[in-house]
């Protein structure tokens, strides 16, 4: 009975000799297309004709190398004992020792087989190669070609490096390890932060994040592959490189954000002794920011930084994005003279590491950091008003005053001059801070095997606080003589309408954060009916009427002391606010969700 190929015949000639087929291309699609259905005959006719048509008699048997065990009953088969007279079961083949080294410093490596149960190796990454920073490994195996016939074994199966090279056949080869840095977060920061006091806090929260990163995602991995191996020469050794961090010194930074519906406008300074090395970067904290930006585009969505990078993005992205939520009409791309909404956060920054590094151990896979002491406190203030007319008129949905309020902003967005107040803002204001001390130095060992969490137990350390913005409700909705009664609901947390709040914590040994947003309810009644009388003179088209209209501060020569006045002034505004909410509950009427509360799990930070 003639051979019949299979699917794995036509494959394997395809990875290893597709010259031989008429068309690779085409062959490719075929196999393709192979799912276990009944056109698989079909296809499998397709591939003998094109194997045939590149010049070749029909195959009378599998191009295949023998395996070494194909029937499965624990014994070597007869052709592959012929083949490779010294394999024997149950022991390596081909591949007999190996090693994985840090190109950095040859005493650290991890072997195979493993000796002392090592299999994982921590690294200090202090190259940039394109975006990623890495550590260069050299891979070696000690051995001898397959004598059965397959052409890519032995080789060791690689993922997570770098360049994203999948295997290494060659006996020695230097290969990086390492991912691309989450610098795109924080320097998506670089109009409100100075770019060196970015790298220096980054460095820091990314040292301080192995805590719960050990098995992080820039993990390397090497496993040898070969017809037959003892089961120690297969095992996986994997490399997790760590970038380098040395910090020194103190920085002070001041920041102010003004959030419009015109646009996004920033300026920070920052004074200050901190030196020290993120990677191969050079950090000096010092220097000036500042620019612009559309509204709802001051910091890219779905990115995502440990600690106080991460938390500064996280709060001036939710400014911006609820500024732009509230306002869709009004808004005038980079035009920050014309605006219904207007808030200014302030922010203060003292970060003060001192004898910060880490380093890689000799002679061994594991890290060592060392922390002289740490002290840092991030301070907010807010003030002004985030208009959300164009949101409320959305979450009325079909009551009338919902249709009213969309009507006649409609006019007016074409010109149209009509008879209408309608004031619908919050006024904001802001307290509290978070800090993280430790107190007394560290010097302790990060393992590489073993459990990273019980390292960490020798560092001293307090961290928590909450930064928490409060929002109190002023809504006037007339249109053409009729008044609409509209009311925010009073906050569940003891806020007079609405609070974002930003949390800090230690919870068994791990810094973790949490974000909640009290949302935005109101309850709305039908409206009122009065006649007014008057000639063109009274008309008006007041958009922030409710109060007066209002104006932000422009950045004083002395960013520290403006921003210092306005956290007490934002403070203070905050305990008022807070004093009020006795008064904060609205009329009876029926309930509507302008912005939707959100809570966040307590996560690691």
């Amino acid at each position: 009975m003639p051979y019949k190929p299979t699917a794995a015949d036509y494959a394997h000639l395809l990875k290893y000799k597709p010259e031989v087929f008429s068309s690779s291309l085409l062959a490719d699609r075929e196999l393709k297309k192979i799912d276990g259905s009944f056109d698989d005959e079909q296809r499998l006719n397709a591939l003998a004709n094109n194997y045939t048509a590149g010049g070749n008699p029909p195959l009378t048997k599998s191009p295949m190398p023998t395996a070494p065990d194909s029937d499965g009953d624990g014994e070597m088969d007869t052709e592959f004992a012929n083949a490779c007279v010294d394999c024997q079961m149950q022991e390596p083949c081909c591949m007999v020792s190996g090693s994985v080294t840090d190109g950095s410093d040859s005493s650290r490596k991890l072997h195979w087989p493993p000796q002392d149960g090592q299999t994982r190796m921590l690294t200090v990454a202090k190259e940039m190669q394109g975006n990623n920073l890495v550590s260069k490994l050299d891979v070696e195996w000690k051995g001898r070609g397959c004598e059965v016939g397959w052409a890519d074994r032995p080789r060791i199966m690689t993922g997570g490096l770098a360049d994203r090279t999948a295997q290494v056949e060659a006996q020695k080869a230097t290969v990086s390890a390492g991912e691309a840095q989450g610098f795109s977060t924080a320097l998506m920061l670089k109009n409100y932060v100075p770019e060196n006091v970015l790298y220096a806090l980054f460095a820091f929260d990314a040292v301080m994040a192995l805590q719960k990163a050990s098995n992080g995602t820039n993990t390397a991995t090497f496993k040898p592959f070969q017809c037959l191996d003892d089961g120690s020469i297969g095992t996986e050794l994997r490399v997790t490189p760590v970038p380098y961090a040395k910090l020194d010194g103190k920085v002070e930074l001041a920041t102010r954000i003004s959030f419009t519906t015109g646009g996004v406008k920033a300026a920070a300074t920052a004074k200050g002794s901190l030196e020290g090395k993120y990677g191969n970067f050079t950090i000096k904290a010092e220097g000036e920011a500042g620019g612009k930006a559309n509204t709802g585009s001051a910091v890219p969505n779905g990115q995502n930084a440990p600690g106080l990078v991460g938390t500064m993005a996280s709060i001036i992205g939710r400014m911006d994005s609820f500024v732009a939520e509230g306002n869709t009409r009004d808004r005038k791309p980079q035009d920050l003279t014309a605006y219904a909404s207007g808030i200014t956060l302030s922010k203060s920054l003292s970060f003060a590491p001192k004898g910060f590094e880490i380093t890689a151990k000799k002679g061994s896979p594991d890290l060592e950091l060392k922390i002289g002491e740490l002290k840092s406190e991030l301070a907010m203030g807010i003030s002004g008003r985030l208009d959300f007319i164009d949101a409320l008129a959305t979450g009325l949905g079909s009551m009338a005053a919902g249709k009213a309020i969309r009507e006649a902003r409609a006019a007016m967005a074409s010109g149209e001059y009509i008879s209408a107040k309608l004031d619908a803002y919050l006024e904001v204001a802001a307290s509290g801070k978070l800090t993280h001390e430790i107190k007394s130095g560290a010097r302790i060992t990060l393992p590489a095997n073993g459990e990273m969490d019980a390292a960490w137990d020798g560092i001293s350390q307090e961290f928590g606080g909450e930064l928490k913005i409060r929002g109190e409700a002023k809504i006037a909705i007339e249109i053409k003589a009729e008044v609409w009664i509209i009311s925010a609901k009073a906050g569940a947390s003891g806020t007079i309408h609405t609070s974002w709040l930003w949390a800090m914590r230690m919870h068994d040994g791990t810094r973790q954060k949490q974000y909640r947003f009290e949302g935005v309810i109101v309850t709305a009644k039908a409206y009122a009916s009065f006649d007014t009388t008057g000639g063109a003179d009274t008309i008006k088209q007041d958009i922030l009427g409710f109060s007066g209209a209002f104006s932000l501060k422009e950045n004083a020569s002395d960013l520290y002391n403006q921003v210092a006045d306005e956290l007490k002034s934002s403070n203070d505004k905050a305990v008022e606010m807070t004093n009020s909410r006795l008064n904060a509950e609205p009329t009876e009427g029926s309930i509507y969700t302008i912005f939707k509360p959100e809570t966040s799990e307590w996560e690691n930070y």
